[in-house]
C-alpha cells in the first residue's frame, strides 16, 4: 500500500479526524446538546457564523474524544477511572502482551507523543475557528453601525 493510501486510513484507526463526528458508540444527544449550548452562548447571526459554530462543536467533540482515549491508554487499556498496571493492553477485543515493563513504557511514551500532536492540532483548530467567528461578528457589527450611521445622516438631512 502506498504512503497516501496508508495515511488515508489514519482517521479510521483512532476516529479523531474522520468524517463522522459522532461515532456509533457515542451519545449523539450529548453532541446535539453541545451544539445547542454553543449556539445559545455565542448567538450566531449569519450562515457563516452558524457554520463556524458547527466546526467549533466538532473540534470540541474531538477534543473530548482525545481526552477519553488518553485516559484509556494511561489506565492500561481499560475504561476504568483507576489506573491498572498490567502488562496487557486491550483494544477492540484484542490484547497485546508486553514481555517487560520497558516495552510497555516505550509504547506508552510513543502514544503520549501522538496524543500531544493531536491535542495541538485540535487546539489550533479551536483557536482558528474562534478567531474566524469573532472576526465575522466584528464585520457584521461594523456593517450594522454603517447602516445605522447612514440612516441617522439621512434623517438629519430631511
Amino acid at each position: 500500500m502506498s504512503g497516501k493510501a496508508v495515511a488515508a486510513q489514519n482517521a479510521r484507526k483512532h476516529g479523531l479526524f474522520g468524517r463522522d463526528v459522532v461515532h456509533t458508540h457515542e451519545d449523539s444527544t450529548e453532541f446535539d446538546a453541545l451544539v445547542a449550548d454553543l449556539r445559545s452562548s455565542m448567538a450566531p447571526a449569519s450562515a457563516l457564523e452558524d457554520e463556524l459554530i458547527d466546526q467549533l462543536a466538532m473540534a470540541f467533540w474531538r477534543n473530548r474524544r482525545l481526552a477519553k482515549a488518553e485516559r484509556f491508554e494511561l489506565n492500561g487499556g481499560t475504561t476504568d477511572d483507576q489506573a491498572v498496571e498490567t502488562g496487557v493492553r486491550r483494544s477492540a477485543g484484542t490484547s497485546v502482551s508486553y514481555p517487560d515493563a520497558r516495552d510497555r513504557t516505550n509504547f506508552t511514551i510513543r502514544r503520549m507523543v501522538l496524543f500531544g500532536r493531536y491535542q495541538a492540532m485540535i487546539t489550533l483548530e479551536i483557536r482558528r475557528t474562534l478567531q474566524m467567528f469573532y472576526d465575522a461578528q466584528e464585520r457584521r457589527m461594523h456593517a450594522i453601525e454603517a447602516v445605522a450611521n447612514d440612516v441617522a445622516e439621512s434623517d438629519e438631512t430631511e
